[in-house]
């Protein structure tokens, strides 16, 4: 018998949720703006959690928001949900969703796992997840976010011809998701070649973290599926 999101056992979420202190600016809109544009799990989503049709675009792991922020800019007819547990990155994408007039974007502030559970089948068209913490050490492996759990939750949100990113600059964890998504059947991987995943065929900016990582002579890997 399947568990329902409900019933499900609560998850433990690993990593940092907060390290500066805000700017009065950050805290206010934490404070104000982020429980009009938060995610709510009680509801189907993402039908209505728009008030518009359009492609549904989720980033798991936004880290400071500016990829997110970015897409969302450009593409205003789209509709972009973040996930992030950090309080310091959802503080800056909020910044960034005032000043910008965003009103595309809305914030999961926790496990992207709960709200992925709450998705409807085949209502993402696209799926980011950047530089995700790989948590080298063996012993640490459960708790990565790529899993065959997860694998098949990604097949099951993203439409048909849907997108799926996954960046990192580990070759372990490359391998690592080349194991669970490449291998698994309802994802095609899109790469001809090694230079279509060692550089990032995106239009978009390269992230913080990802600049730090090549500024430290760490090579990238860029994995793109599609759901077949």
């Amino acid at each position: 018998m399947e568990t329902s999101p409900s019933n499900r056992p609560k998850r433990r979420l690993y990593g940092r949720h907060r390290v500066h202190r805000l700017s009065k600016h950050q805290e206010r809109l934490y404070k104000e703006l982020l429980p009009k544009i938060s995610v709510p799990l009680g509801t189907p989503l993402p039908k209505e959690l728009f008030g518009r049709t359009g492609d549904v675009v989720v980033e798991i792991g936004f880290g400071d928001g500016e990829n997110l922020a970015w897409m969302a800019k450009q593409h205003r007819d789209k509709n972009f949900i973040g996930c992030e547990p950090y309080v310091n990155g959802v503080a800056k994408l909020a910044v960034e969703i005032h000043d910008n007039q965003l009103s595309n974007v809305r914030i999961f502030q926790g496990d992207a796992r709960d709200m992925l559970d709450a998705l409807a089948p085949d209502t993402v068209s696209e799926m980011f997840v950047l530089f995700p913490d790989p948590w080298p050490k063996r012993r640490h492996r459960k708790r990565r976010l790529i899993s065959s759990d997860t694998a098949d939750t990604f097949a099951s949100v993203l439409e048909k011809g849907g997108k799926l990113t996954i960046a990192t600059d580990v070759d372990e964890y490359a391998a690592w998701v080349v194991r669970h998504i490449g291998c698994h059947p309802r994802f095609a991987w899109t790469a001809a070649s090694a230079a279509d995943w060692r550089s990032s065929s995106a239009s978009r900016p390269e992230t913080k973290y990802e600049l730090k990582a090549k500024a430290a002579g760490r090579r990238c890997s860029y994995l793109t599926y599609v759901r077949t």
